[in-house]
C-alpha cells in the first residue's frame, strides 16, 4: 500500500512538473509574439524589416584569423605609416572593391558578399580607404539640376525652386546599402570604420543645419534660390537622408542623438517667419528626416515617447507658419507627417461562416462546373437538413449564393437554374417545391432592385438577371404573364423607376434583348403573341428615344426581325410614335398624355376607355373557356378586323403630379398584371 501511495504522489509531482512547464512554454511563446508585433510595427513592411536586422553573421562567415590585428611595426614613423597605409589603399584588390561597392551592391545579398569579400583585404589601409568611400554615398541621379548660366531668368528659378521641393522626399538608392555595410561592418570594424563615419556624418549634420540663416530681408521670392543656395540644399538633403538610414541600423542613438537632430530641425522650421525664410530649405529638411525614419523613432521602445511628442509639435506649427508656405511645402509637411504616424484603419473582422455555408458555397464554386449532378445529390443533403432543423438562415444563404453564383459566368445561370428546377422536381419533398419559388421570388427582386437603384456598376449584373429569368421561364417555372410584367415593366417611367434620364444609357435595351431572346420564341401564338407585338411596338418607340450605340441597336433590331419577320422597323422616334398611336386609336386607347411622351421620349403609359359595349364583350368573354391556347390559333387573323379582335391593352403611361401614393400603386398593378383579353367572336 505505501509503494501505491508513493507511486502515486510521484504521478502528481511529474504531472505538476509538466503542467508548469507547459504554461510556461505557453507564456514564452505569448511573449515571443508581442515582442514580435511590436518590432513588425516599427516597419512599414516584412521586407523592409528583414533588410534593417536580418542581418549576415559576419564573424561566422569569415576565419576568425582575419579580425586579429597585426601588431604595429618597430620603430616605423607616422611618414612612413602614412606612406604604407597610402600603398594599401591605392591596391588593385581594393580598388575593385570600391567600384563594386558604388555599382554593384544593389541588394542586400550583394552588399552581404561585398562586406565579406572586404574582410579578406582589411588593411589599415583599405579600412581608411572604405571608411572615406562611406562617408559620402553618390548623389541622386536623377535630380533635374536646372542651373544656368543665365541667373537673372526668373521663370528658370522658379522653375528650379520647385523641383527642389518635389525631390526633398527623394534619396539616392545606394544610401540604404550603404548604410548596411557599415552595420556589417561595425561587428568586425567598429573602431576603425563604423564609428568614425557615423560620428563625421552626425558632426556634418549639425555643422550644416545650426547655421541656417533666416534672413528677412524682402526680396523677390524667385531670386531667392543661388545656385550655391541649391546646391547647399542637395548636400544637406543627403545628410540627412543618410542620418536617417544610420538611425534605422541604430549605429546613431534612437533615444538621444537622433532626438536632438529631430529637435534642431524643428527650431528651424519654427523660424520659419516670411515668405523669404520658408525658401531656405528647413522645410524640406524636416520633412526628408521625418518621411525617412519617423515611424521608426515613433514606434522604437526607446524613442517613441518624445518622437511622438515632436510630431504634435509640428502639427502645431503647420498651423502656425501656413501662411507663409506654398501648396507644395504644405503637401510635403502632410506627407511627412502621415508617413510617421499613419491614419488608423479600423477593419471589422467577419466572423467566419457556418460550416454549412461553406460547404454551400464550395458546392456552387468547385462542385458546379465539375459534376452538376454530384452537386445536386449534395444539394438535396442540405435541402434535407434545413428541413429537419428548420434552419431558415441555412436555405436563405442557400437561394443568396445560387443568384450570385448565376452572375458570375454566362453559362452559370442555365446551370443553376436548371439545378434549382431538377430540386423541385420531386412533390413529395415540400422543401424543394418552397425552394424554387423562393430562388424565382428573389430573382424577380434582383430585377427590380436594378430598375430602382439604375446604378451602372451594376449593368452585368442585370444582365446577368435577365438570362436566369429567362432560364427559369424555359424550365417552367415561370409563368408567361411575369415575363411580360418584367417587360413591360421595362418601358415604366413611374415612380420609383423613373431614373432613366441619359439619353445614352442603353441597360433597359439590353436586358430587354436578352428577355426577348430567351423566351420572345415562345410567344408565337393566342393572347401572348397578341401581347408581343403590342410590346414590341412600344419598344421600338423607347429605342428610339435612345442614342443606342450600334452592337445593341443591331442587337435589337436583329431581334424583332426574328420574332416578327413582318413587323415594320421604325427608323426614327416620330415614326415609332406615331405607330403607336394609331395603334392606341384602333384598339379603343385614350393617350392623354401622347404628347408629353413625345416630348420626353419615355413611352409614356396612357388611361384605358373601357366603354359599355367593351364591359358587355369581356363579360361575354369570360364564359368562354381561354385556358387552351390551341382555340386560338384560327383566329389570329388579320389585326384591321375590328369586330373579330378586341384587346384590352395596357399602354404607356405617365402619372399627373396630384396622384397618392394608392393610386400610384394601383397603376402600377395595372400596368404589370393586366392581360390581353382572348379572342371574342360577336
Amino acid at each position: 500500500m505505501d509503494d501505491d501511495i508513493d507511486d502515486k504522489d510521484k504521478n502528481k509531482e511529474a504531472n505538476r512538473i509538466e503542467l508548469d512547464r507547459g504554461l510556461k512554454q505557453r507564456n514564452a511563446a505569448a511573449a515571443n509574439e508581442n515582442n514580435s508585433d511590436v518590432n513588425a510595427s516599427e516597419w512599414e513592411s516584412d521586407e523592409q524589416r528583414r533588410f534593417y536586422q536580418d542581418l549576415l553573421p559576419i564573424k561566422e562567415s569569415i576565419p576568425a584569423v582575419l579580425l586579429v590585428e597585426k601588431p604595429a611595426l618597430e620603430n616605423e614613423t607616422d611618414a612612413e605609416k602614412k606612406r604604407r597605409e597610402d600603398q594599401e589603399s591605392k591596391d588593385f584588390k581594393v580598388d575593385a572593391l570600391m567600384n563594386r561597392l558604388r555599382r554593384d551592391c544593389e541588394n542586400a545579398e550583394k552588399v552581404d558578399a561585398f562586406a565579406v569579400d572586404f574582410c579578406y583585404v582589411a588593411t589599415p589601409g583599405a579600412k581608411k580607404r572604405l571608411a572615406e568611400e562611406l562617408l559620402s554615398p553618390p548623389e541622386l541621379t536623377n535630380m533635374k539640376n536646372n542651373n544656368n548660366n543665365n541667373n537673372n531668368n526668373n521663370n528658370a528659378m522658379t522653375e528650379n525652386s520647385s523641383n527642389q521641393q518635389q525631390n526633398a522626399l527623394l534619396m539616392s538608392p545606394l544610401v540604404p546599402f550603404y548604410a548596411r555595410v557599415l552595420k556589417l561592418m561595425s561587428k568586425v570594424f567598429p573602431k576603425d570604420i563604423s564609428d568614425v563615419v557615423a560620428s563625421k556624418v552626425l558632426e556634418k549634420f549639425f555643422n550644416l543645419n545650426t547655421t541656417i540663416q533666416t534672413t528677412t530681408t524682402p526680396q523677390p521670392r524667385s531670386n531667392v534660390h543661388s545656385s550655391s543656395q541649391q546646391q547647399l540644399l542637395k548636400q544637406k538633403l543627403q545628410n540627412v537622408h543618410y542620418v536617417s538610414e544610420l538611425i534605422k541600423f541604430e549605429l546613431i542613438d534612437p533615444s538621444a542623438e537622433a532626438m536632438q537632430c529631430l529637435q534642431i530641425l524643428i527650431e528651424n522650421f519654427e523660424r520659419v517667419n516670411s515668405l523669404n525664410a520658408a525658401q531656405n530649405g528647413a522645410v524640406e529638411l524636416m520633412c526628408a528626416f521625418v518621411y525617412r525614419c519617423g515611424r521608426f523613432l515613433c514606434k522604437s521602445a526607446k524613442s517613441k515617447k518624445r518622437a511622438n511628442t515632436f510630431l504634435d509639435i509640428i502639427l502645431r506649427l503647420k498651423s502656425i507658419v501656413s501662411k507663409y508656405l506654398d501648396e507644395t511645402q504644405m503637401a510635403l509637411v502632410d506627407e511627412a507627417y502621415y508617413a510617421a504616424r499613419p491614419r488608423e484603419v479600423f477593419r471589422t473582422t467577419k466572423p467566419p461562416k457556418p460550416v454549412l455555408f461553406e460547404y454551400v458555397k464550395y458546392i456552387f464554386v468547385e462542385q458546379m462546373s465539375a459534376d452538376p449532378s454530384l452537386a445536386k445529390r449534395q444539394l438535396a443533403k442540405v435541402l434535407k437538413h434545413c428541413d429537419q432543423f428548420d434552419d431558415v438562415h441555412l436555405e436563405r444563404y442557400l437561394i443568396r449564393r445560387a443568384i450570385k453564383h448565376s452572375q458570375q459566368k454566362f453559362d452559370d445561370a442555365e446551370r443553376v437554374v436548371r439545378l434549382m428546377s431538377k430540386l423541385s422536381q420531386n412533390q413529395k419533398d415540400v422543401k424543394k417545391n418552397e425552394l424554387i419559388v423562393k430562388f424565382t421570388d428573389a430573382a424577380l427582386e434582383e430585377f427590380r432592385f436594378g430598375l430602382e437603384q439604375n446604378l451602372s456598376h451594376m449593368t452585368q449584373r442585370r444582365v446577368s438577371n435577365a438570362r436566369v429569368i429567362g432560364e427559369l421561364f424555359s424550365q417552367r417555372c415561370l409563368h408567361a404573364e411575369s415575363i411580360f410584367s418584367c417587360l413591360f415593366l421595362l418601358l415604366n417611367n413611374l415612380e420609383p423607376f423613373n431614373n432613366d434620364f441619359d439619353r445614352k444609357d442603353p441597360i433597359r435595351v439590353r436586358v430587354a434583348n436578352v428577355l426577348l431572346e430567351k423566351c420572345g420564341r415562345f410567344f408565337n401564338r393566342g393572347w401572348q403573341k397578341k401581347k408581343l407585338d403590342v410590346f414590341l411596338t412600344y419598344f421600338q418607340r423607347y429605342m428610339r428615344s435612345k442614342t443606342l450605340s450600334m452592337d445593341v441597336n443591331n442587337d435589337a433590331v436583329n431581334i424583332i426581325k426574328e420574332l416578327r419577320p413582318q413587323m415594320k422597323i421604325c427608323e426614327s422616334f416620330q415614326e415609332a410614335h406615331e405607330k403607336c398611336v394609331k395603334m392606341e386609336e384602333r384598339f379603343g386607347v385614350v393617350s392623354s398624355s401622347a404628347v408629353e411622351g413625345e416630348k420626353k421620349g419615355s413611352g409614356g403609359l396612357g388611361t384605358l376607355a373601357e366603354d359599355e359595349e367593351m364591359e358587355e364583350e369581356e363579360e361575354n368573354g369570360d364564359d368562354t373557356d381561354d385556358d387552351d391556347d390551341d382555340g386560338d390559333d384560327d383566329g389570329d387573323g388579320g389585326d384591321g378586323d375590328d369586330d373579330a379582335v378586341l384587346i384590352e391593352l395596357v399602354a404607356p403611361y405617365t402619372p399627373t403630379c396630384g396622384r397618392s401614393s394608392d393610386d400610384f400603386t394601383v397603376a402600377v398593378s395595372v400596368f404589370v398584371s393586366t392581360s390581353l383579353l382572348e379572342s371574342v367572336h360577336s
